[in-house]
């Protein structure tokens, strides 16, 4: 879910569908057109939780657990401009057990740190439609850890993206908008990662990384 208010003059509820691409909002105390005043603020954020075992009757199971919340806070800076600030947190909790053929264990921990600004420009437009585009700046810390029976590797990353993320939203009436974004249509970004492997075969390496 993903929760999205203006205070002063406007306030939108959004609930995330279709791969982060489709929204509906909700709008109170606000007509279709209306621009966005200057001084309202912007609340929000995601979250998401996610918990599955599967068991055969061999007695192997695997186990998948994640977590993470996203929130987020912003201010109109003049009309229809907003500008903010997100943070992110994270974790997965992964365990198989092989059962009784080849008994083995394997468990995998990770956890996510991110901490963002963005800028959000919205344009009315005629028939109830508005053109949106955002910026964001996003920098990421990863860790994680893989232990088995005979090694244990753990990795640490650090990422810096920047995205711009254009869309399209409509109001149907006063209260009810949705909106279409192309997530990241152009991005640019760098990563750091180290790999640590210890047991029968060491192995280690730092590799840095730019994409786009």
């Amino acid at each position: 879910i993903q929760l999205f208010i203006f205070y002063s003059k406007l306030i939108i509820m959004k609930a995330k569908l279709l791969l982060s691409c489709i929204f509906m909002s909700v709008l109170f105390a606000a007509t279709a057109q209306q621009n966005i005043p200057k001084g309202s603020i912007l609340l929000g954020g995601s979250i998401s939780y996610n918990t599955h075992t599967d068991k055969n009757e061999n007695g192997a199971e695997t186990k998948y657990n994640n977590f993470f919340l996203s929130p987020s806070a912003g201010k109109a800076v003049k009309e229809n401009l907003f500008v903010g600030l997100s943070l992110g947190f994270g974790f997965y909790d992964d365990s198989q057990n092989s059962g009784i053929v080849n008994p083995s264990i394997q468990e995998n921990k990770g956890n996510q740190y991110s901490f963002g600004v963005f800028a959000r420009k919205y344009k009315p437009l005629k028939n109830n439609f508005y053109l949106f585009l955002q910026s964001d700046a996003k920098a990421a810390i990863t860790d994680s850890k893989l232990t088995n029976t005979s090694s244990v590797v753990t990795q640490n990353g650090l990422g810096i993206n920047l995205s711009l993320t254009p869309g399209v939203s409509y109001a149907f009436n006063s209260k009810l908008q949705m909106e279409a974004g192309l997530n990241d249509i152009f991005g640019i970004g760098y990563t750091n990662s180290k790999y640590n492997q210890t047991g029968p075969i060491p192995n280690s390496w730092e590799r840095n990384s730019f994409n786009a």
